[in-house]
Protein backbone atom coordinates (compact mmCIF):
# COMPACT_ATOMS: atom_id res chain seq x y z
CA UNK A 1 0.00 0.00 0.00
CA UNK A 2 1.22 3.55 -0.30
CA UNK A 3 -0.06 6.06 2.15
CA UNK A 4 1.84 9.03 2.44
CA UNK A 5 3.92 9.55 5.33
CA UNK A 6 3.96 12.29 7.52
CA UNK A 7 6.17 13.77 10.26
CA UNK A 8 5.03 15.31 13.19
CA UNK A 9 7.48 18.13 14.35
CA UNK A 10 7.90 19.94 17.50
CA UNK A 11 11.06 21.70 17.78
CA UNK A 12 12.31 24.47 15.22
CA UNK A 13 15.65 22.83 15.40
CA UNK A 14 14.31 19.62 13.92
CA UNK A 15 12.29 21.95 11.50
CA UNK A 16 15.13 22.70 9.94
CA UNK A 17 16.99 19.40 9.63
CA UNK A 18 13.97 18.12 7.78
CA UNK A 19 13.38 21.04 5.66
CA UNK A 20 17.38 20.89 4.79
CA UNK A 21 16.40 17.32 3.84
CA UNK A 22 13.47 18.31 1.56
CA UNK A 23 15.47 20.45 0.00
CA UNK A 24 18.34 17.62 -1.08
CA UNK A 25 14.93 15.46 -1.86
CA UNK A 26 14.13 18.08 -4.60
CA UNK A 27 16.74 17.81 -6.18
CA UNK A 28 16.11 14.01 -7.27
CA UNK A 29 12.71 14.86 -7.67
CA UNK A 30 11.12 12.68 -4.70
CA UNK A 31 7.82 14.78 -2.91
CA UNK A 32 8.41 16.20 0.45
CA UNK A 33 6.96 18.99 1.38
CA UNK A 34 6.14 21.70 4.28
CA UNK A 35 2.62 21.24 6.42
CA UNK A 36 0.99 23.58 8.67
CA UNK A 37 -0.02 22.72 11.99
CA UNK A 38 -3.33 22.50 10.94
CA UNK A 39 -3.21 20.60 7.98
CA UNK A 40 -1.04 17.91 10.56
CA UNK A 41 -3.89 17.77 12.64
CA UNK A 42 -6.19 17.27 9.71
CA UNK A 43 -4.61 14.68 7.88
CA UNK A 44 -4.61 12.76 11.56
CA UNK A 45 -7.59 13.10 13.29
CA UNK A 46 -6.54 10.92 16.53
CA UNK A 47 -3.31 13.94 16.80
CA UNK A 48 -4.92 15.70 19.55
CA UNK A 49 -2.36 16.09 22.02
CA UNK A 50 0.69 18.24 21.36
CA UNK A 51 -1.27 21.58 22.14
CA UNK A 52 0.05 24.79 22.90
CA UNK A 53 0.22 24.53 25.98
CA UNK A 54 2.11 21.06 25.94
CA UNK A 55 6.22 20.68 26.61
CA UNK A 56 6.75 19.95 23.32
CA UNK A 57 4.03 21.66 21.22
CA UNK A 58 3.09 20.54 17.40
CA UNK A 59 4.71 22.97 15.42
CA UNK A 60 3.43 21.94 11.99
CA UNK A 61 4.98 18.52 10.02
CA UNK A 62 6.37 17.50 6.24
CA UNK A 63 4.89 14.79 4.48
CA UNK A 64 6.00 12.64 1.90
CA UNK A 65 3.33 11.56 -0.66
CA UNK A 66 5.95 9.02 -2.57
CA UNK A 67 6.03 6.80 0.68
CA UNK A 68 4.61 3.57 1.64
CA UNK A 69 4.50 0.29 4.02
CA UNK A 70 4.55 -3.33 2.80
CA UNK A 71 5.23 -6.55 4.28
CA UNK A 72 8.70 -7.52 5.01
CA UNK A 73 8.71 -11.35 5.46
CA UNK A 74 6.78 -11.00 2.07
CA UNK A 75 9.83 -8.78 0.46
CA UNK A 76 12.38 -11.29 2.20
CA UNK A 77 10.63 -14.29 0.46
CA UNK A 78 10.28 -12.41 -2.83
CA UNK A 79 13.97 -11.50 -2.68
CA UNK A 80 14.96 -15.22 -1.50
CA UNK A 81 12.93 -16.77 -4.44
CA UNK A 82 14.09 -14.63 -6.97
CA UNK A 83 18.10 -15.79 -5.98
CA UNK A 84 16.96 -19.35 -6.00
CA UNK A 85 15.97 -18.82 -9.58
CA UNK A 86 19.25 -17.51 -10.41
CA UNK A 87 21.02 -20.22 -9.34
CA UNK A 88 21.90 -18.97 -5.89
CA UNK A 89 22.36 -21.85 -3.28
CA UNK A 90 20.32 -20.87 -0.03
CA UNK A 91 21.42 -22.90 2.82
CA UNK A 92 18.80 -22.30 5.84
CA UNK A 93 19.11 -23.14 9.60
CA UNK A 94 23.10 -23.11 8.88
CA UNK A 95 24.32 -20.20 10.75
CA UNK A 96 27.86 -19.34 9.79
CA UNK A 97 30.25 -20.00 13.50
CA UNK A 98 33.41 -18.26 11.94
CA UNK A 99 35.23 -16.82 9.27
CA UNK A 100 38.67 -18.46 8.28
CA UNK A 101 41.47 -17.07 7.22
CA UNK A 102 44.86 -19.12 4.86
CA UNK A 103 48.38 -18.96 6.30
CA UNK A 104 48.79 -16.27 4.08
CA UNK A 105 46.23 -13.67 5.86
CA UNK A 106 43.40 -14.07 3.24
CA UNK A 107 39.99 -15.05 3.42
CA UNK A 108 39.17 -18.79 2.79
CA UNK A 109 36.20 -19.32 3.89
CA UNK A 110 33.27 -19.64 6.71
CA UNK A 111 33.52 -22.52 9.76
CA UNK A 112 29.20 -23.21 10.13
CA UNK A 113 27.80 -25.69 12.34
CA UNK A 114 27.07 -27.55 9.35
CA UNK A 115 30.71 -27.95 8.19
CA UNK A 116 33.42 -25.57 6.57
CA UNK A 117 32.85 -24.15 3.23
CA UNK A 118 35.75 -22.70 1.28
CA UNK A 119 35.86 -19.34 -0.76
CA UNK A 120 37.94 -17.05 -2.00
CA UNK A 121 35.74 -14.26 -1.21
CA UNK A 122 33.41 -13.91 1.65
CA UNK A 123 30.97 -10.54 2.09
CA UNK A 124 29.63 -10.15 5.89
CA UNK A 125 26.13 -8.92 5.57
CA UNK A 126 24.69 -9.68 8.73
CA UNK A 127 23.83 -6.77 10.49
CA UNK A 128 23.77 -6.59 14.11
CA UNK A 129 26.04 -10.04 13.95
CA UNK A 130 28.70 -8.11 12.03
CA UNK A 131 31.49 -7.68 14.78
CA UNK A 132 30.35 -11.03 16.12
CA UNK A 133 31.99 -12.76 12.74
CA UNK A 134 34.41 -10.16 11.71
CA UNK A 135 36.49 -10.71 15.42
CA UNK A 136 36.93 -14.20 14.71
CA UNK A 137 39.71 -13.43 12.00
CA UNK A 138 40.53 -10.41 14.50
CA UNK A 139 39.26 -7.36 12.84
CA UNK A 140 37.66 -4.62 14.22
CA UNK A 141 35.64 -2.35 12.77
CA UNK A 142 33.93 0.86 13.97
CA UNK A 143 30.24 -0.25 14.89
CA UNK A 144 27.81 -0.79 18.29
CA UNK A 145 25.00 -2.74 17.79
CA UNK A 146 22.15 -1.62 19.71
CA UNK A 147 18.42 -3.08 20.28
CA UNK A 148 15.51 -2.12 18.17
CA UNK A 149 11.86 -2.98 19.62
CA UNK A 150 8.75 -2.58 18.05
CA UNK A 151 4.93 -3.93 19.27
CA UNK A 152 1.44 -4.44 17.78
CA UNK A 153 -1.68 -3.65 19.24
CA UNK A 154 -5.23 -5.24 18.85
CA UNK A 155 -6.97 -4.56 15.70
CA UNK A 156 -9.22 -1.53 15.76
CA UNK A 157 -11.49 0.02 13.18
CA UNK A 158 -9.74 2.50 10.40
CA UNK A 159 -8.21 4.88 12.15
CA UNK A 160 -5.18 6.55 10.78
CA UNK A 161 -4.92 5.86 6.76
CA UNK A 162 -0.78 7.29 6.73
CA UNK A 163 2.30 6.64 8.27
CA UNK A 164 2.92 8.79 11.26
CA UNK A 165 6.33 9.32 12.50
CA UNK A 166 7.23 11.54 15.58
CA UNK A 167 11.09 12.62 15.68
CA UNK A 168 11.11 14.81 18.68
CA UNK A 169 9.03 12.52 20.53
CA UNK A 170 10.91 9.68 19.08
CA UNK A 171 8.40 6.72 17.89
CA UNK A 172 6.64 6.05 14.87
CA UNK A 173 3.58 4.05 13.64
CA UNK A 174 0.78 2.73 10.94
CA UNK A 175 -2.38 0.98 10.99
CA UNK A 176 -2.24 -2.43 9.18
CA UNK A 177 -5.01 -3.92 6.97
CA UNK A 178 -6.11 -6.29 10.02
CA UNK A 179 -6.02 -3.30 11.78
CA UNK A 180 -3.48 -3.35 14.56
CA UNK A 181 -1.25 -0.27 15.15
CA UNK A 182 2.33 -1.71 14.21
CA UNK A 183 4.32 0.86 16.72
CA UNK A 184 8.05 1.22 17.13
CA UNK A 185 10.79 4.00 18.88
CA UNK A 186 14.08 5.30 19.22
CA UNK A 187 17.22 2.28 19.67
CA UNK A 188 18.29 1.68 23.14
CA UNK A 189 21.90 3.50 23.09
CA UNK A 190 23.37 1.06 25.55
CA UNK A 191 25.67 -1.39 23.34
CA UNK A 192 23.46 -4.64 23.47
CA UNK A 193 23.09 -7.95 21.36
CA UNK A 194 19.84 -9.45 22.59
CA UNK A 195 16.49 -9.95 20.38
CA UNK A 196 13.67 -8.98 23.01
CA UNK A 197 12.14 -5.79 23.92
CA UNK A 198 13.85 -3.78 26.79
CA UNK A 199 11.31 -2.83 29.12
CA UNK A 200 11.99 1.23 29.97
CA UNK A 201 12.72 1.68 25.88
CA UNK A 202 8.74 -0.06 25.87
CA UNK A 203 7.99 2.52 28.40
CA UNK A 204 9.55 5.60 26.68
CA UNK A 205 8.39 5.04 23.93
CA UNK A 206 4.22 4.54 25.01
CA UNK A 207 4.89 7.56 27.19
CA UNK A 208 5.74 9.67 24.05
CA UNK A 209 3.37 7.96 21.89
CA UNK A 210 0.28 9.03 24.68
CA UNK A 211 1.20 12.51 25.22
CA UNK A 212 0.34 12.89 21.30
CA UNK A 213 -1.94 10.50 21.24
CA UNK A 214 -4.03 9.96 24.40
CA UNK A 215 -6.89 7.98 23.25
CA UNK A 216 -4.47 5.41 22.75
CA UNK A 217 -4.63 4.59 26.40
CA UNK A 218 -7.25 2.54 25.83
CA UNK A 219 -5.23 0.27 22.89
CA UNK A 220 -4.49 -3.30 24.11
CA UNK A 221 -0.90 -5.09 23.04
CA UNK A 222 -0.89 -8.32 21.52
CA UNK A 223 2.92 -8.68 21.11
CA UNK A 224 6.20 -7.36 21.09
CA UNK A 225 9.88 -8.38 19.68
CA UNK A 226 13.42 -6.64 19.36
CA UNK A 227 16.38 -7.16 17.16
CA UNK A 228 19.90 -5.70 16.97
CA UNK A 229 21.23 -3.50 14.24
CA UNK A 230 24.73 -2.39 13.74
CA UNK A 231 25.57 1.68 13.27
CA UNK A 232 28.57 3.42 12.67
CA UNK A 233 29.96 6.92 14.47
CA UNK A 234 28.46 8.71 12.09
CA UNK A 235 25.51 6.91 10.88
CA UNK A 236 26.03 6.33 7.54
CA UNK A 237 26.79 2.63 6.48
CA UNK A 238 30.59 0.94 5.35
CA UNK A 239 30.67 -0.98 2.51
CA UNK A 240 34.43 -2.04 2.02
CA UNK A 241 37.06 -4.78 1.30
CA UNK A 242 38.41 -4.51 4.93
CA UNK A 243 42.26 -5.31 5.56
CA UNK A 244 41.59 -9.44 5.30
CA UNK A 245 41.91 -9.58 1.65
CA UNK A 246 38.54 -11.23 0.05
CA UNK A 247 36.48 -10.09 2.67
CA UNK A 248 34.36 -7.59 2.55
CA UNK A 249 31.43 -6.49 4.81
CA UNK A 250 28.26 -4.26 4.31
CA UNK A 251 27.31 -2.77 7.64
CA UNK A 252 26.13 -0.03 9.21
CA UNK A 253 22.69 0.55 7.35
CA UNK A 254 20.19 0.84 10.63
CA UNK A 255 18.87 -2.21 9.44
CA UNK A 256 18.74 -1.71 5.93
CA UNK A 257 15.79 -2.30 5.11
CA UNK A 258 14.65 0.29 2.68
CA UNK A 259 18.41 0.97 1.52
CA UNK A 260 19.71 -2.97 0.40
CA UNK A 261 18.12 -2.77 -2.74
CA UNK A 262 21.13 -0.29 -3.76
CA UNK A 263 22.83 -1.71 -0.93
CA UNK A 264 22.70 -5.37 -2.87
CA UNK A 265 23.39 -4.13 -6.31
CA UNK A 266 26.55 -1.95 -5.33
CA UNK A 267 28.29 -4.61 -3.25
CA UNK A 268 28.09 -7.19 -5.86
CA UNK A 269 29.83 -4.54 -8.05
CA UNK A 270 32.71 -4.50 -5.41
CA UNK A 271 32.92 -8.08 -5.24
CA UNK A 272 32.86 -8.24 -8.93
CA UNK A 273 35.31 -5.64 -9.70
CA UNK A 274 37.29 -4.89 -6.52
CA UNK A 275 36.52 -1.22 -6.27
CA UNK A 276 33.63 0.69 -5.19
CA UNK A 277 30.62 1.43 -7.26
CA UNK A 278 30.33 4.99 -7.69
CA UNK A 279 27.26 5.17 -5.47
CA UNK A 280 29.10 3.91 -2.65
CA UNK A 281 32.64 5.44 -3.14
CA UNK A 282 32.70 7.91 -0.09
CA UNK A 283 31.20 4.62 2.63
CA UNK A 284 34.79 2.66 2.72
CA UNK A 285 36.14 2.32 6.24
CA UNK A 286 39.17 4.71 4.97
CA UNK A 287 36.54 7.64 5.78
CA UNK A 288 37.62 6.74 9.77
CA UNK A 289 41.41 6.88 9.21
CA UNK A 290 41.25 10.49 9.47
CA UNK A 291 37.40 11.49 10.73
CA UNK A 292 36.37 12.14 7.66
CA UNK A 293 32.53 11.21 8.26
CA UNK A 294 29.32 11.40 5.90
CA UNK A 295 27.39 14.08 7.85
CA UNK A 296 24.32 12.77 6.76
CA UNK A 297 23.09 10.85 9.34
CA UNK A 298 20.26 8.30 8.63
CA UNK A 299 20.00 9.55 5.16
CA UNK A 300 20.95 7.05 3.30
CA UNK A 301 18.25 4.54 5.18
CA UNK A 302 15.34 6.77 6.12
CA UNK A 303 14.81 7.94 2.33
Amino acid sequence: STPPMNDVVQTYPKMRELRRRQLTMDIYGSTYEQISTKEVRRRIPALTGGGPDARLPVIGGMVHTDAGVNRHDAVAWAYARGADARGVELHQQTPVTKLLRGRDGAIEGVETTRGIVRARKVAVAVSGHTTTLTETVGLRLPLRTMNLTAFVSEPVKPLVDVVVNCPDSGFYFSQSDKGEMVIGGAPDMGQSFRRDIKQHVFEDTVTAMLSLFPSFRKLKLLRQWGGHVDIAPDASPIMDETDVPGLFVTAGWWGGYKAIPAGGLTLAHMIAKGEPHPLMASFTLSRFNHLDYVMESGTTTAR
